[in-house]
């Protein structure tokens, strides 16, 4: 966790570096795959729970089952962005999410940008493949939450000034 708002690459010594827009869409992935693995689990425990089979799925009211998952989906992304600007998919890729003057990240930008999400993704992913022709490297939801995305290592080690 951060100890205070002091910016991440100056406190560790780096050259804050954009991240590649594929490293980004990796971790992304990787999240993907997390969560859904995650959200299958609790399908079926909750199948089990209520003594049904795979076949009786349809049964499960839908509603408060999606606002769970979405919950839970939503909070994955916000407490571990707000807790180290990292998901676990960001941290296995070595980057971190920080504010426009590279701090950490504050509940309400850490929220925004969570469901800035839905914003790149919706309209085809086309706020996801934004990055590609972004400068900046930034998706729509970090325009929208104001954030960057930056590495924090490389495959040789740390970026350094």
């Amino acid at each position: 966790m951060f100890e205070n708002s002091q910016s991440v690459a100056a406190r560790a010594g780096l050259k804050p570096r954009a991240a590649a827009p594929l490293v980004r869409l990796a971790a992304g992935l990787l999240d993907t795959v997390l969560l859904a693995s995650l959200d299958a689990v609790v399908i079926v425990l909750t199948l089990r729970l209520g003594e049904l089979d795979l076949q009786s799925l349809d049964t499960l009211p839908v509603a408060p089952l999606a606002g769970f998952l979405i919950l839970l989906n939503g909070g994955y992304v916000v407490v571990l962005t707000l807790a180290g600007g990292q998901t676990l998919g960001k941290m296995a890729f070595g980057v971190r999410v920080v504010d426009r003057a590279g701090c950490p990240v504050t509940t309400s930008i850490a929220v925004v940008r969570a469901l800035g999400y839905l914003v790149s993704v919706l309209p085809l992913g086309l706020g996801v493949v934004w990055m590609f022709l972004d400068t900046d490297r930034r998706a729509w939801h970090d325009r929208l939450a104001g954030t960057r995305v930056l590495m924090i290592s490389g495959r040789l080690g740390p970026v350094r000034q």
